[in-house]
């Protein structure tokens, strides 16, 4: 669950999850819950009140931070502060979602009494290079699941030539599959989808893509001024 900044306090969000986690109606959303992130205002999530609130709380469910994440260390200042990890986002830094993988890891391996979290996330990613990046990180980090923000907003690879469409679903046709309209989409099957190909490949992506054909940056801004 993405609590998003809703809560003013750690106070507030524990009495709204106690609430909640007592109706039997709930029961069995709560027995599938695996985390919540960033309940806090990015600017109370590091305060000496919330580490007092969280070391306080016997049986919390696996609290982690997303939009506080916003230094070097912050992981480590989170579970310094009774959280229970952070999330990846490839915009935050690939070798610092490395290192906070690393650090979860061993908080697991060696605090049998926690449970340790890295969650991903991939904003607005779309292929055919940021998209396999952006899961390539994520499969390297050992994230079993990620919150797809982006892909959901686009038509696949639609709005790419035909030469480039071609090459990803002859380099990557396990991740991508062919739309009934021709463009290459992503091949979900029951919620999941298969990194082998990206995994194999350099960096993720395995074909090298002819920048010539892509409109350069360039004519996308002049395009923007003539048309504002």
């Amino acid at each position: 669950v993405d609590a998003n900044e809703g809560y003013d306090s750690a106070a507030a969000f524990r009495r709204q999850w106690s609430s909640l986690a007592s109706d039997p109606a709930l029961s069995e959303l709560f027995d599938r819950l695996e985390y919540v992130e960033q309940p806090l205002a990015r600017d109370d999530a590091f305060t000496e009140e919330t580490k007092r609130a969280f070391e306080a709380w016997d049986g919390a469910p696996p609290i982690i931070v997303d939009e506080s994440d916003g230094r070097l260390d912050s992981a480590g200042t989170a579970l310094a502060h009774g959280y229970s990890g952070t999330s990846h986002k490839n915009c935050k830094g690939v070798f610092k979602g490395v290192v906070n993988a690393c650090l979860v890891e061993r908080r697991n391996r060696t605090d049998a009494d926690g449970r340790y979290v890295l969650s991903a996330e991939d904003l607005t990613t779309v292929g055919p290079i940021e998209l396999l990046q952006d899961l390539a990180v994520a499969a390297t980090v050992g994230a079993p699941h990620v919150e797809r923000n982006g892909h959901h907003y686009f038509r696949g690879l639609d709005a790419f030539p035909p030469a480039v469409r071609e090459t990803v679903l002859e380099a990557h046709g396990d991740l991508y599959r062919r739309h009934e309209e021709g463009f290459p989409t992503l091949d979900i099957g029951d919620g999941e989808i298969d990194l082998s190909s990206v995994v194999e490949a350099p960096f993720g992506v395995g074909p090298r893509f002819d920048t010539d054909r892509f409109t350069p940056l360039d004519e996308w801004l002049d395009r923007l001024d003539r048309s504002s």
